[in-house]
């Protein structure tokens, strides 16, 4: 029974012997226009994992448990994707979003999350969504 191994390209070809019950486990974000600069996933890559997993906004909900925050999402979320506003409205940036308001308050959290929009409509749009959430 041959062993599991790793080979480190970056450190001279190094090999690494790993333990039987290994796992390796690897992210990225979509090839897309809201994530400009990054390739697709080859074929023959993708093909080597046993399990894909796509985190859509439909995994919102059960992530972030702020359920004013999940309207805030879902309100804003057409109008990013429809192109009317650009912004980056993430799962990340909704976790930072609470982090924030825990840390700094909520008007710092708002000011910040704000910022990931562009002036004028967006930053106008996300203002609107967090007033009727109430926060």
């Amino acid at each position: 029974l041959e062993r599991k191994k790793l080979v480190l390209t970056a450190r001279g070809a190094e090999t690494i012997q790993v333990p039987h019950n290994f796992s390796f486990a690897a992210t990225m974000n979509p090839a897309t226009e809201e994530y400009a600069g990054l390739q697709r996933l080859n074929v023959a890559l993708q093909d080597r994992f046993d399990v894909v997993l796509e985190f859509t906004g439909q995994n919102i909900p059960k992530i972030i448990k702020d359920k004013a925050l999940v309207d805030v999402y879902e309100r804003l979320r057409p109008l990013i994707d429809a192109g009317e506003i650009r912004g980056v409205l993430s799962t990340r940036g909704l976790k930072q979003y609470l982090d924030n308001r825990t840390t700094y308050g909520p008007e710092v959290a708002r000011m910040i999350l704000l910022q990931k929009f562009e002036a004028g409509p967006g930053r106008q749009a996300v203002t609107d969504a967090l007033d009727q959430a109430g926060l």
